[in-house]
């Protein structure tokens, strides 16, 4: 008789716990008409607060005080993905070109990477050509202070768009005698469209003024453009596109969490709502995002475009 009470107790106990019409979502009316004790349960937020958006870093080299180009810049600035990826180095190749590239054997002089045969498969045609010769024999310091110093710039980064950009680790050089040609210091050869060598730069002192001055004077040739007046229009379309980005990522939060909120209260009006009112956002987002994306190509439309292409050789007789 006592282990059938205590049996019923227990029953009486767990169904006390069992969910009932009160908790529902709270945004939900409740199809309880008994008045109840005591006040419903919370429903979870059917939209809480994003999470930050990830990714977001401090500024390159040069953010708040001035990059190559000598331009000042806020101080405090934060750089979003869009901003770091458009600002970045984009390294297209990473060896001296070669005599026959199939079956790797003899290089050739440097400055015929200008020669579609021996460019790289994503090189642009038209495009005067930047090779950075790097080591990593060195005092670990120096080799971060000078890589920070120039390739993290993004004054640096965005003059590099207009270059083909090849970055070569002179400790995997084989040969002797292009070890020796080349040297064991870090070097930074720039070249015009044509192979003709421009600048030179040898050594670990390399400063990123010095490296854009060069860059810049090279796009004065090449399109009689100057990159310095491009730069401060490009960091604003840039500034855009990373709050635009922010805000994609906050409607693609709100509307995940919305989604797994109706998984549990399916008749959630509010939630409805909230999720029509955000897809409709992120419409407007992407066509803003286009939009801005599009300003940016506008402001480079004068590059050339077309990818290299091997010299045909002449048909013998």
């Amino acid at each position: 008789m006592k282990h059938v009470l205590s049996v019923g107790l227990m029953l009486v106990a767990c169904l006390a716990w069992l969910p009932t019409a009160s908790s529902q979502c709270a945004s939900y009316p409740s199809t309880n008409s008994g008045s109840g004790s005591g006040s419903p349960s919370p429903a979870p937020n059917p939209s809480p607060r994003p999470a930050p958006v990830p990714g977001i870093t401090t500024a390159p080299a040069g953010g708040g005080t001035t990059g190559g180009s000598g331009l000042r810049r806020k101080a405090g600035v934060t750089w979003g993905p869009q901003s770091l990826y458009r600002t970045r180095m984009h390294w297209i190749g990473s060896r001296l070109p070669r005599k026959d590239s199939k079956y790797d054997n003899e290089t050739v002089a440097i400055e015929l990477l200008a020669d579609g045969k021996y460019a790289h498969k994503d090189a642009k045609a038209g495009r005067p050509i930047l090779v950075s010769f790097y080591t990593e024999d060195g005092d670990d310091e120096q080799l971060d202070s000078y890589e920070s110093r120039l390739w993290a710039d993004a004054d640096i980064g965005i003059a590099s768009r207009l270059f083909n950009c090849y970055r070569i680790c002179l400790d995997d050089i084989e040969s002797p005698v292009d070890r020796k040609k080349y040297g064991s210091q870090p070097r930074i050869m720039i070249m015009d469209a044509s192979g003709k060598m421009i600048y030179d730069m040898k050594g670990w002192n390399t400063t990123n003024r010095r490296l854009f001055k060069s860059l810049r004077s090279v796009i004065k040739s090449t399109w009689k453009k100057d990159i310095l007046r491009l730069i401060p229009k490009h960091f604003d379309i840039l500034a855009k596109l990373d709050r635009l980005h922010a805000d994609t990522y906050k409607a693609k939060t709100i509307l995940k969490t919305a989604k797994a909120h109706l998984r549990v209260h399916a008749k959630c009006v509010p939630t409805h709502k909230r999720i029509k009112k955000t897809t409709k956002e992120m419409v407007a987002l992407e066509k803003e995002t286009k939009k801005a994306e599009a300003k940016e190509a506008k402001l480079y439309a004068f590059l050339k475009t077309t990818k290299a292409e091997p010299k045909e050789k002449p048909v013998s007789k």
